[in-house]
C-alpha cells in the first residue's frame, strides 16, 4: 500500500492567526458559570491568512505551461494527492516521464490548509467503519496502519521538516452523555487489540486540564500532528528531485482523445500523454461525469499566538496529543512547534452547487463562534 492520503479532511480552508495573547480567563472557566468572553477583544488584530501557508520561506511558484511538451503521465493537481501520485509514479518506474499541472500553486487548497492531523483511520473513525463496512473493516484498518506508517516512514526518510509528532489523539467529553459513548467507542478498539484508554475526569484533567473535560479515550496509535503546506513543499522537492516537472498557474480546460493518446489542454499550453491521473479532490474536476463524486464542505480555524511557558504549565498537556471533542458538531484542536492552539470544527458548511473559492474563505460568525 502506497503513501496516499491519510491526511485528516478536517479544517482544510482557512485559517485566522489570532494576534491576541490567549489570556487565563479564557481557560479559567468552570462548568456552572463559564466566564464570558469578549469575542470582538479576543479576535482584535486577527489576520485573515492560512498561517501555515504565511510563511516567509514558502517556495518559489513554478512556472506555467507554455507550449505543447510531452510525458508519459500527466497529474491533474498538485496537492497530497497528486504529489505522492507522482513521487510514487516514478518511483515505481524510474525513467518514467512525469507532468504535474496545477491551477494554483503546489499545495493549494485543502492540503495546506487543514488541521494538521496525519490520521491512519481510512473510515473517519472506527465507529464509522463498522458500520458502513462491517465486514471489511478489519482489511481497512491493517492498510490504514500500513498507510500511515508509510507516510510517517517517507517524511523521516527524506529528512522533511513538517513538525511531525505522533501524539495519539484523545476524544474529550464534554457533557454528561458523552462518557457512556466514549466507553462504547474504547469497547470498539479492544474489540479490535487495538490501544484505547479511558481516562476518569480526574486523569483527562491530569493530561490537559479543562474544567469542561468530563472523561476522556486516548488513543495512542495512529494519529500524528504536522505542518501540512510543510508536507506539501517538501513532496513537491523529493518529486522534483526524481525529475516530475511542475507547472503551476495552468489550470486544465480540457482532455481531448486523439487516436491512442490524450491531450491535456491548459490556457497556454498543452500535454500529450498517454496516461492522466485526475487529483483534483475539492476542485471542479475536468472529467465531468466525475463532480457528482465530490461534495466539497469547508470547515474552519483558528490560530492563537504563541502560548507562554506559564500559559503552558497552566494547561498542562506534556504530552501534546491531537484532541478532539465527540459532540455531533466536533471541534478538534492541537499544538504548534512554537506551542500556537489551533482550534477548528464546529460546524460543515457545504455551498450551492459544490461551489469552492476565495470568496468562501470567511465565514461569518462561525470564526466568532470558535472564539
Amino acid at each position: 500500500m502506497g503513501p496516499f492520503a491519510a491526511i485528516s479532511l478536517c479544517g482544510r480552508l482557512p485559517i485566522i492567526e489570532s494576534r491576541v495573547p490567549l489570556k487565563r480567563t479564557h481557560i479559567a472557566i468552570t462548568q456552572k458559570d463559564m466566564v464570558p468572553i469578549d469575542i470582538h477583544r479576543s479576535m482584535a488584530g486577527s489576520k485573515p491568512k492560512v498561517y501555515w501557508t504565511d510563511d516567509p520561506e514558502a517556495p518559489e511558484r513554478a512556472e506555467p505551461l507554455v507550449g505543447a511538451a510531452a510525458a508519459d503521465l500527466v497529474v491533474v493537481g498538485a496537492g497530497f494527492s497528486g504529489l505522492w501520485a507522482a513521487i510514487l509514479a516514478v518511483t515505481d518506474s524510474p525513467g518514467r516521464s512525469v507532468v504535474i499541472v496545477e491551477a494554483d500553486t503546489a499545495g493549494f487548497g485543502a492540503s495546506s490548509r487543514n488541521g494538521g492531523f496525519l490520521e491512519a483511520s481510512l473510515t473517519h473513525g472506527i465507529g464509522n467503519g463498522i458500520s458502513h463496512w462491517p465486514s471489511e473493516f478489519d482489511l481497512l484498518e491493517r492498510l490504514g496502519d500500513e498507510n500511515f506508517r508509510a507516510i510517517v516512514d517517507f517524511i523521516n526518510n527524506n529528512d522533511l521538516d513538517v513538525g511531525l509528532e505522533e501524539t495519539g489523539v484523545i476524544g474529550v467529553a464534554t457533557q454528561p452523555w458523552h462518557v457512556g459513548e466514549i466507553r462504547e467507542t474504547q469497547a470498539m478498539h479492544h474489540r479490535f487489540d487495538q490501544s484505547a484508554e479511558f481516562l476518569d475526569r480526574s486523569t483527562v484533567r491530569s493530561r490537559v486540564d479543562s474544567p469542561t473535560y468530563l472523561a476522556g479515550l486516548y488513543v495512542p496509535d495512529g494519529t500524528a500532528i504536522i505542518n501540512p503546506a510543510q508536507l506539501a513543499w517538501g513532496l513537491r522537492r523529493v518529486a522534483e528531485s526524481l525529475g516530475v516537472v511542475l507547472y503551476d498557474d495552468s489550470p486544465v480546460t480540457g482532455v481531448e482523445e486523439t487516436g491512442d493518446r490524450l491531450v491535456v489542454k491548459t490556457p497556454r499550453g498543452s500535454v500529450r500523454t498517454s496516461k492522466v491521473v485526475v487529483a483534483t479532490t475539492a476542485y471542479r474536476s475536468p472529467i465531468r461525469k466525475m463532480r457528482r463524486l465530490i461534495v466539497p464542505v469547508y470547515d474552519y480555524v483558528l490560530m492563537t499566538e504563541p502560548l507562554t511557558a506559564e500559559q503552558m504549565a497552566t494547561l498542562r498537556w506534556e504530552g501534546r496529543e491531537g484532541l478532539s471533542d465527540v459532540s455531533s458538531q466536533f471541534h478538534y484542536y492541537r499544538l504548534t512547534v512554537d506551542n500556537r492552539i489551533l482550534w477548528g470544527g464546529y460546524d460543515a458548511i457545504y455551498r450551492f452547487n459544490s461551489a469552492v473559492g476565495e470568496q468562501y474563505d470567511q465565514a461569518g460568525n462561525t470564526h466568532q463562534i470558535l472564539a
